[in-house]
C-alpha cells in the first residue's frame, strides 16, 4: 500500500469516527438535554395551573377576610341587624366579587344565611344543600382558634367550588368568635377559561371519580409515589402533565392536566439529523480534496526529496538517523537520514567535546550538589532509622522468654510473663511497621537520585538550545521531583497567574535543576530558622531591563533569610551560608547556568529571620532572538 492510499485510510477511518463519535455525543449526551428542557417545561406548567388555582383560592379568602372581620358581621351574627344580607351580599355585591355561595353561621353552627348566586342568570337560586352541612362534623365550621382559616376545594352537589371559611370577629380582630362566616366560588368552565387565557396553558380539571385512561393511571401513578405532578409521553407531539389537588380535608378531589406540545425534543431531532448530516456531507468533501490534492501535495514531493536524500547520503555529506522500518517511500528516507545524522551527530559529540572541556570540574560540582540535595533525606531517615532499631535492647524479652520457659514458675507469674511477652511483641510489630515507612521512604529517595541521574544522563549528550518554554509547566514538573524533608512542613503556593505569562527563553533541563536547586535551598532555610512548617510562594512578573522584556520569577521563603553583607556573594563559587562545609557550589551553578540562557538571578532579603527571594530573570521567548 503507498503512501497515497495508506493516509487517505487512516484519514477516512478518522472521519467515520469522528461521525460516530458526534453522533452518541449528541445522542447520549446532547439530546437527553432537549428531553429534559421538555419535562421540566412541563413541570412548570402544571405548576403555573396549580399556582392560579391556589391564587383563585387565595382571592376568596381575601375576599372573606374584610366580610369576617367586620364590626356590621359580627353584629348580625349576633342576632343584631337583620337588613345586614340585603345591604351588603345583594346579587350585585357578590357578582362584582365573583362569588356564587355565601353563607353565615352562628356560634351554635345554626345557619342564619345562605344564598347561592347563579352568574349566568344573574340571580339567586335555591338548593338543597350547604358548605357547612358538606363532610362529617361540619369541617368547615370547625374553628381551633379566632385567627384560624380554612381554605381549599370542596365537593358540592353542583360541582367541585373554591371555598374559605373564617370565624367571625370584630374590625380590630378581637373575639370571641360569634359565629363562622364562609363564601365559595364555582370551578365551571368560565372560570377555567379565564384561568387559560391569565396562564396561557392549556389543562382541564377533572374529578378523581371520573377520570379515564390515561388519566386514571397518571392518578395512580401521583398516588403510589407520593408525588406532587406526574409528566407522560402522550404522543410523538405531545406531553401531558399532571397534578392532583385535594379537598379541604387532604382527600383526593380533582386532577389537573395540561398538554404540551414536543417543541423542544423535535428541535433537538433536527439538530441530530444536521449535524450527523453536515458531518457526512464534510467527510465526503475532504476526502474526495484530498484524494486530489495528496498526489500534487504530499506523494509527489516526498518522492523527489527521496531521491535527493539519497544523492546526499551516496556523496556522504550528511548522515541522519531516523530509523523508521517502512518500505514504502517515508522508510527509505528514513535509512538515509539514519546515515547523515551518524556524521551530524559524531561532528556535534566534538563541538560539545571542545566547547565544554573547560567546564567539565564545574558541572560535576553542580550535579553533585544536585544529588546531595536527594540524597539528604535518604540520610537524614537512615539515622532516624538508626536510632529506631538501637532504641530498645531486647535483653529483657529474653529473660522474661526464659523465665517462661522455665517449669519452677508458678501460674500467677506466668501469665504475667505471657502477658508481657505479648505486649513486646505488639511492640517489636510497631517498631517493625514504622522501619518498613522508612524503608518505603529512603526507597523512593533513591529513585529520585535514579531519575536526576537519567536526566543528568540524557542532559550530557545534548547540546545547548534554548527554546519557548512554558514557565507554568516547568516549575509544575521541576515541584514534583523536589525532595521531602522528613524533619520539616513545606507548603509551596504557586500563583494561578503564572498560567497567563508567555513563554520563555530557557533550556526546560537546565531551569528546572536551577529551579529545583532554589527550591531545596529555600526549604534548608526554612529548617534552619528552626521552624517546624514553613511556605515558599512562587509568582512571575514581566519587567523591563536594560531595553529588553524580562519574565521576573520570584520564590519567595520565610526561612532564616540573609545578611545584608552576604547578598552580594550568595552566587560567588564557594560561599555558602549554611554550617555544612559541603556547600557553595549549588547556588553558584545556578547563577552560571541562568547567565548562559541569557538570564540574570539575584536574591533580596530584609535580613535574619526576614525570610529571602530569590530573582530568575528569563528573557521573554517572543522578544528574544536565540529561541530555537
Amino acid at each position: 500500500m503507498n503512501i497515497r492510499a495508506k493516509v487517505l485510510s487512516v484519514i477516512a477511518f478518522a472521519l467515520l469516527m469522528s461521525a460516530i463519535a458526534n453522533f452518541f455525543v449528541l445522542k447520549i449526551l446532547v439530546f437527553p438535554t432537549f428531553l429534559a428542557l421538555e419535562q421540566q417545561a412541563a413541570k412548570r406548567n402544571i405548576q403555573r395551573v396549580i399556582e392560579a388555582i391556589n391564587s383563585e383560592i387565595e382571592d376568596v379568602d381575601k375576599t372573606l377576610w374584610d366580610y369576617s372581620s367586620w364590626d356590621d358581621s359580627y353584629k348580625y351574627a349576633k342576632g343584631g341587624d337583620k337588613a345586614y344580607p340585603v345591604s351588603n351580599l345583594a346579587e350585585e355585591t357578590l357578582r362584582n366579587l365573583h362569588l356564587d355561595i355565601a353563607e353565615i353561621y352562628n356560634s351554635r353552627k345554626v345557619k342564619i344565611f345562605s344564598v347561592v348566586f347563579d352568574r349566568k342568570q344573574n340571580q339567586t337560586r335555591r338548593v338543597d344543600w350547604t358548605l357547612g352541612g358538606l363532610g362529617e362534623n361540619h369541617p368547615l365550621l370547625t374553628h381551633p382558634d379566632d385567627n384560624s382559616r380554612i381554605a381549599g376545594v370542596v365537593l358540592t352537589p353542583d360541582g367541585p367550588a373554591f371555598v374559605a371559611s373564617r370565624p367571625i370577629v370584630k374590625s380590630n380582630g378581637e373575639g370571641p368568635s360569634v359565629g363562622t362566616f364562609l363564601f365559595g366560588r364555582f370551578v365551571d368552565d368560565d372560570l377555567i377559561a379565564k384561568l387559560k387565557e391569565k396562564i396561557k396553558v392549556d389543562f382541564t380539571v377533572t374529578l378523581v371519580d371520573a377520570l379515564a385512561e390515561p388519566a386514571s393511571s397518571a392518578y395512580r401513578q401521583i398516588l403510589d409515589s407520593d408525588a406532587s405532578h406526574f409528566v407522560e409521553e402522550t404522543d410523538k407531539d405531545q406531553l401531558t402533565a399532571y397534578s392532583l389537588i385535594r379537598d379541604a380535608q387532604g382527600k383526593p378531589l380533582l386532577l389537573v392536566s395540561a398538554k404540551v406540545k414536543r417543541d423542544i425534543s423535535q428541535i433537538g431531532q433536527r439538530v441530530l439529523v444536521a449535524s450527523v448530516g453536515g458531518v457526512a456531507v464534510t467527510a465526503i468533501v475532504i476526502m474526495a480534496v484530498l484524494a486530489v490534492l495528496l498526489q500534487w501535495v504530499l506523494v509527489g514531493p516526498l518522492v523527489r526529496l527521496t531521491r535527493q536524500v539519497v544523492e546526499i547520503g551516496a556523496d556522504g555529506a550528511l548522515s541522519r538517523r531516523v530509523a523508521l522500518p517502512r518500505r514504502d517511500e517515508i522508510g527509505i528516507l528514513g535509512r538515509e537520514f539514519d546515515r547523515m545524522l551518524a556524521s551530524l551527530a559524531e561532528a556535534r559529540n566534538r563541538l560539545l567535546e571542545h566547547s565544554y572541556h573547560s567546564g567539565i570540574a564545574h558541572m560535576a560540582s553542580g550535579v553533585l550538589h544536585n544529588l546531595r540535595n536527594q540524597l539528604m533525606p535518604a540520610m537524614t531517615r537512615v539515622e532516624r532509622l538508626q536510632e529506631q532499631i538501637s532504641a530498645r535492647s531486647t535483653t529483657q524479652l529474653d529473660t522474661a522468654v526464659a523465665e517462661f520457659t522455665s517449669d519452677r514458675m508458678a501460674p500467677e507469674r506466668k501469665s504475667k510473663i505471657a502477658a508481657y511477652i505479648a505486649l513486646s511483641v505488639q511492640d517489636l510489630q510497631h517498631r517493625q511497621n514504622r522501619v518498613a515507612d522508612d524503608l518505603t521512604a529512603i526507597s523512593q529517595d533513591l529513585l529520585r537520585v535514579e531519575d536526576v541521574l537519567g536526566d543528568l544522563d540524557r542532559f550530557s549528550r545534548i547540546g545547548n538550545k534554548i527554546e519557548a518554554i512554558s514557565l507554568a509547566t516547568c516549575i509544575q514538573e521541576t515541584l514534583a521531583t523536589v525532595p521531602s524533608f522528613p524533619d520539616v512542613a513545606v507548603a509551596i503556593h504557586v500563583d494561578p497567574e503564572i498560567e497567563t505569562q508567555p513563554a520563555a527563553a530557557s533550556e526546560s533541563f537546565v531551569l528546572k535543576h536551577v529551579l529545583q536547586n532554589l527550591f531545596v535551598n529555600a526549604i534548608e532555610a526554612i529548617a534552619a530558622s528552626g521552624k517546624a512548617a514553613g511556605t515558599i510562594a512562587v509568582s512571575a512578573s514581566t519587567r523591563q531591563l536594560d531595553g529588553e522584556a524580562f519574565i521576573d520569577l520570584a520564590i519567595r521563603d520565610d526561612g532564616i533569610g540573609i545578611a545584608a553583607e552576604h547578598l552580594a556573594d550568595i552566587f560567588k563559587r564557594g560561599f555558602s551560608t549554611k554550617k555544612e562545609s559541603k556547600r557553595g557550589a549549588g547556588l553558584h551553578w545556578c547563577a552560571n547556568s541562568v547567565t548562559a540562557m541569557n538570564g540574570k538571578i539575584f536574591a533580596e532579603s530584609a535580613g535574619i529571620n526576614q525570610g529571602a527571594t530569590l530573582h530568575v530573570l528569563l528573557k521573554r521567548a517572543d522578544t528574544s532572538t536565540n529561541t530555537a
